[in-house]
């Protein structure tokens, strides 16, 4: 509950800036990083975070992953190509001068 209204229009927008400041804000071994764990096969030592492996929230999401992929190939497929595409179509930042 809010303690004012808030337009749809409003909470819209700030949804798709969210989506496109979150994206953004990943450097390359990120996105890399995500599309091998969408894709079921993460590519821990690009994160370069001890234990990755371990936590329950990334292993709850390996497990559904795979669940996903055993029930339903093509959605699991489709999944994977659209953070693909989303991530392709955000710039990078460039660093270092001209």
């Amino acid at each position: 509950m809010t303690a004012e209204p808030v337009p749809l229009d409003a909470l819209l927008a700030v949804r798709e800036r969210l989506a496109r400041e979150l994206q953004q804000g990943l450097d390359e071994s990120e996105r890399r990083f995500l599309l091998s764990l969408v894709a079921g096969v993460p590519e821990w030592p690009l994160l370069g975070i001890t234990h990755l492996d371990q936590l329950p929230g990334i292993r709850w999401k390996l497990h559904n992953l795979a669940q996903l992929q055993k029930t339903n190939a093509k959605k699991f497929a489709e999944q994977a190509d659209t953070l693909a595409t989303r991530l392709s179509l955000v710039t990078l930042p460039t660093t270092g001068g001209a």
